[in-house]
């Protein structure tokens, strides 16, 4: 995905007061206790964020629900039914990253994600997930309480190119002990184990964003190599991600319909 440059953002700011109004449908803006889902997921959602990357440059995205769909491609997952998330420079933005998602249970869940070259639209990376799937946020009783916290693990395969000759037509695919495999197409389907610590930092916290200022769940989580916070607020979605070291995502408008 391209990031959308810091001169849209000007645009952007001129037409967010068009898109503040507080309903339960149509575009949102701001305040207080929310109602509905942690995750919106609905065909027609949409939000926008400001990244502010760790050198102080500024930039946006806008990711949109724009179906509902099967999942696809080689995991278990490929006929469920799940809706389809782009993110990019606009709605539905052929050239942005697609994102599989549904909730399952009290879970919200990724079942498949693909990294897609902003200028191109060409396919970069593909990464699909083995149930119970790569976590999004736990809206349950019990791991949206203050000071829960818990452990996620789940298998993930990323699809890349080859590192090594493919297998030929005769021989079929190879595996070798790292979990490799090779197909005849050439590609190579790499699968780890993924071990995720989560802990709830707040569960009806002040947070303040462009979009206005909300009550939100707060969710840290730690994996291999990573720190980040979500902030996540009723009928509005996700309105703020941290992390150490890295970049801070924060709303700026959306259009939400429950």
């Amino acid at each position: 995905m391209k990031p959308i440059p810091t001169a849209f953002l000007a645009v952007l700011a001129l037409t967010m007061p068009l898109c503040a109004c507080g309903s339960s449908s149509g575009t949102k803006s701001g305040g207080g206790v929310g109602t509905g889902p942690f995750l919106p997921l609905k065909v027609g959602n949409q939000w926008t964020y400001q990244i502010t990357n760790i050198d102080g440059t500024i930039s946006a995205k806008i990711q949109s629900v724009v179906s509902e769909e099967a999942v696809g491609g080689a995991g278990d997952s490929k006929d469920t039914q799940a809706f389809k998330l782009v993110t990019g420079n606009k709605f539905g933005d052929p050239n942005g990253d697609i994102s599989y998602q549904a909730l399952v249970g009290a879970r919200f869940v990724r079942y498949r994600e693909l990294s897609i070259d902003g200028k191109t639209g060409a396919l970069k990376k593909e990464e699909y997930y083995a149930e119970p799937w790569k976590l999004r946020v736990d809206v349950s009783a019990t791991n949206t309480a203050q000071g829960a916290s818990w452990v996620e693990s789940y298998e993930s395969f990323v699809v890349d190119t080859p590192k090594a000759p493919a297998a030929t037509a005769d021989a079929g695919p190879i595996a070798d002990d790292a979990g490799v495999t090779l197909s005849d197409g050439g590609l190579v389907t790499t699968s780890t184990q993924v071990q995720e610590s989560w802990e709830v930092t707040g569960s009806d916290e002040s947070v303040t964003v462009p979009a206005g200022t909300f009550k939100a769940l707060m969710v840290n989580r730690i994996s291999a190599g990573t720190n980040k916070t979500f902030w996540f607020v009723r009928g509005v979605g996700k309105v703020k991600e941290t992390g150490i070291g890295d970049q801070t995502e924060e709303l700026t408008s959306y259009r939400v319909t429950p």
